[in-house]
């Protein structure tokens, strides 16, 4: 999916970046790659991550809360995903055929897990999904949701693929998990406190020099947006280290 996961992936960023100011897309080397402005996905990811607000939660006890609600959630719908994988499982199209955009039972069955516990257990909470209509509430409270985070390696029985989570509060999220099932990793950010993964504090690579630097990266799904990024894989390739586009 590419949903709601790379926003997930921008709050475990920031979470884990020092604060400072974000790098001049006109001067820095790693940002003035393209010509247009529009920087590699990671890359702009990092800028946006590091003009985020590092303050911390004002209700630590509530904040602890929702991450143990998250770990749940999380586990729940990867128990949901694991069963089909590698297993025959029909992949439809969900995009109108404009660009191919799978969606499988998996996706469903991991999306439905994590609604049905959120309605049990936390019914005045709104909900943003993937896969069905939004649960609209009055409450200041949201849960954004990525059930399968990766289809089209899912359905090719490639990892890696993810749960993505967030809660959401006044419009600001506040904790980001994702929970890679194939590899039982979980990735756990709350703003401004810091990511963890497995429970270990993580942090970005300290890795300063381009030449010495892994770069991942991934190529966009509109078709006319692929030669541009051909030519931003090939500036990096021979100026960093190595290059990998696992995707997702």
């Amino acid at each position: 999916m590419r949903f709601c996961g790379s926003a997930i992936r921008r709050t475990l960023l920031a979470s884990s970046l020092p604060a400072r100011q974000p790098p001049d897309p006109l001067t820095d080397p790693l940002v003035a790659v393209e010509a247009r402005g529009q920087c590699l996905p990671g890359i702009q990811a990092g800028i946006e991550a590091m003009t985020l607000r590092q303050d911390h939660a004002s209700d630590p006890a509530a904040i602890d809360r929702w991450l143990s609600v998250a770990h749940r959630l999380a586990d729940l719908s990867g128990k949901a995903i694991l069963p089909y994988f590698r297993q025959s499982i029909a992949v439809e199209d969900k995009s109108g055929g404009k660009s191919f955009d799978p969606v499988t039972a998996a996706d469903r069955a991991a999306e439905a897990a994590i609604r049905s516990e959120l309605a049990r257990a936390l019914p005045e909470h709104g909900v943003l999904g993937e896969e069905m209509d939004d649960t609209v509430t009055a409450s200041p409270y949201r849960w954004i949701i990525d059930p399968l985070d990766g289809t089209t390696n899912y359905s090719h029985g490639m990892p890696p693929f993810s749960v993505s989570i967030a809660y959401e509060r006044d419009g600001q999220v506040e904790v980001g998990v994702i929970f890679d099932p194939s590899h039982d990793e979980l990735f756990v950010a709350q703003r401004g406190a810091g990511a963890t993964l497995n429970g270990r504090p993580i942090h970005v690579s300290g890795v300063a020099i381009l030449r010495r630097a892994l770069v991942a990266t991934g190529f966009p799904y509109e078709p006319e947006r692929v030669p541009l990024a051909l030519g931003q894989f090939a500036a990096f390739a021979s100026r960093a280290q190595a290059v990998r586009r696992i995707g997702s």
